[in-house]
């Protein structure tokens, strides 16, 4: 039964990976959406993975692009149908983003997930974005509707 849930999560995250490259032109940033590789099942590879900083109960995603009052976004995906909640640790993870000026949210599949993102976006700009661009002289290979450049 775990193993189908997280096969079900699984498709829903590819599927918001795929919307996400088909829409990075109209959202400046977008490309900047990963996933965190949090889960093992394996002992030993986990034993290795926390040794290099795994934490249980980090978003599977994370855009961090600053938008309204909020320094990034993390989403924590799960199956569609809503049967599964957030572990307590997710629960925990998403309390300590809010506290620290990020936007967490809990996703039941690729719908909400998405709108996450449109709602995200229409929170409107942070900061001045033209001193960052100037500040870290970023360059690009393709360019968003907002006109800035970035370097993907």
């Amino acid at each position: 039964a775990l193993m189908d849930l997280k096969a079900k999560e699984h498709a829903e995250q590819v599927a918001l990976i795929k919307w996400k490259r088909l829409h990075v032109s109209e959202y400046a940033g977008l490309e900047c959406l990963y996933s965190v590789p949090n889960a093992e099942s394996d002992m030993k590879k986990l034993a290795y993975k926390k040794a290099e900083g795994l934490l249980a109960g980090v978003s599977d995603l994370c855009l961090p692009i600053a938008r309204g009052k909020y320094h990034g976004l993390y989403i924590e995906m799960k199956k569609r149908d809503g049967g599964n909640k957030g572990s307590e640790k997710q629960v925990a993870w998403g309390r300590a983003m809010h506290h620290y000026g990020n936007k967490h949210v809990f996703a039941w599949g690729f719908d909400e997930a998405r709108q996450a993102i449109r709602d995200y976006y229409s929170l409107g700009e942070f900061g001045d974005d033209k001193i960052c661009r100037e500040q870290y002289s970023i360059t690009t290979t393709h360019q968003s509707t907002e006109g800035q450049r970035i370097p993907f």
